[in-house]
């Protein structure tokens, strides 16, 4: 049974790190893209004319914004595979709620999310472990220890 929650919430927590990262390494390419564009059009055309371009350019459509922001987020291994493998957790979680109590499978899933969470950032991304935040992942792990207890003696 614990075997099951580990694995989801590691496929959760270990993940949005790397989710995070990807999605702020997309966004950086896409405004380099923009940058490039804009550069190349201003050397072509000479700097007066393409500044009124350049702000009808920014202003497109919302959806087209949406689609390819959505688009270049999906080109992006650094998100995608994160991504991918935070929906099989997901998946694994759903299958688990058909076998055990909501009320112990959802705490324990999400309390050892944020818990690899944690991990994961100290060791991959070589963050200081805070007070707060060691404290704070103290507190939750202490709650779901008493939420399993409190369902194991009813």
């Amino acid at each position: 049974m614990i075997l099951g929650f580990v694995i989801v919430g590691l496929l959760w927590g270990a993940t949005t790190p790397f989710i995070k990262e990807g999605g702020l390494d997309a966004e950086r390419q896409q405004e380099e893209k923009g940058d490039a564009q804009q550069q190349k059009r201003g050397k072509a055309k000479g700097e007066e004319d393409t500044q009124g371009k350049n702000k009808a350019a920014k202003g497109g459509s919302f959806l087209g914004k949406v689609f390819g922001d959505l688009f270049a987020l999906l080109k992006n291994w650094k998100f995608l595979v994160p991504y991918l493998l935070n929906q099989s957790g997901s998946v694994a979680y759903y299958r688990l709620l058909g076998q055990y109590d909501l009320s112990l499978a959802m705490p324990i899933a999400n309390t050892l999310s944020l818990v690899f969470t944690f991990l994961t950032e100290l060791i991959v991304f070589k963050q200081a472990p805070t007070l707060r935040a060691t404290l704070g992942c103290s507190l939750i792990l202490a709650g779901a220890y008493m939420c399993m207890n409190s369902n194991n003696s009813a």
